[in-house]
């Protein structure tokens, strides 16, 4: 894979993610080999981030490889809908449930307001 394009994703995701490069070198547990790509790109131009490399950057972006690997908002999208799909199958009846009350109680502060929310809840 490109390295141009390894690096604008990281960039990408740093950005969506409020992170900073010295962040990202000091967290993710990457060497500092990445955050030098940079500075020396001439030395650097053949290199890539290893798959190991990029690993660590998703565990610390909090993102999973599919994620990073979905380059157009499309393919995020529907990566993100199957990873929710996977969570949900993964879930007991009780944390459904849970999801399902959380999931309502927020349409209705979306739809009605936030008061609503507190009538409802001063009639209980």
């Amino acid at each position: 894979m490109d390295k141009k394009i390894i690096i604008s994703r990281i960039d990408e995701l740093m950005q969506e993610k409020g992170i900073n490069k010295y962040q990202l070198k000091e967290n993710a547990e990457v060497s500092s080999t990445i955050y030098q790509w940079r500075k020396n790109a001439a030395r650097d131009k053949d290199r890539t981030p290893s798959l190991r490399s990029i690993e660590k950057i998703c565990d610390f972006l909090g993102v999973t490889l599919a994620y990073f690997f979905s380059f157009s908002n499309a393919e995020q999208n529907n990566t993100r809908i199957l990873e929710i799909a996977n969570s949900l199958c993964d879930m007991s009846k009780e944390q459904l449930i849970t999801v399902n009350v959380y999931e309502c109680v927020t349409d209705l502060m979306r739809i009605r307001g936030r008061n609503a929310l507190n009538t409802m809840f001063s009639r209980i």
